[in-house]
């Protein structure tokens, strides 16, 4: 199991296992093949394959990436994420929710990753309430 800095051990729902589920269940929605999908974006379908299983985080710019290969928007991936909140009345605070619990569960890469993940998801989330109004 992997460890944390401190030494404790990384919770088994950790952000990079559900990173890697949702990209891997989102591929397969599309149906497209691990190769198709690395080829899509722009990586070689080794490292497509490691994060998939969760051997490895993607930088934020291949993260990007993949979003835009598998057809979905940072929201949509913070949706998939934890889909019971949905239907919550107020999505914005399920999602800051949701990425305290992985800020908590996160090591210093992946904290990098959420940083940018949330300052992508707020920006998102504002632009869906302006255009509902």
């Amino acid at each position: 199991m992997p460890m944390l800095a401190r030494g404790m051990p990384r919770p088994a729902s950790s952000i990079r296992t559900l990173l890697a589920t949702a990209l891997r269940s989102r591929r397969e929605e599309l149906g497209l093949t691990q190769d198709a999908a690395a080829e899509r974006c722009g990586i070689n379908a080794r490292y497509w394959r490691q994060i998939e299983t969760g051997k490895h985080s993607p930088t934020f710019d291949v993260l990007d990436n993949a979003l835009q290969a598998l057809e979905w928007t940072w929201p949509d991936l913070a949706e998939h994420l934890h889909p019971a909140r949905r239907s919550e009345k107020h999505a914005p605070a399920a999602t800051h929710r949701l990425l305290d619990e992985a800020w908590a569960a996160a090591d210093k890469k992946d904290r990098e990753l959420l940083r940018a993940a949330l300052r992508t998801v707020e920006l998102g989330l504002d632009i869906a309430t302006r255009d509902k109004k």
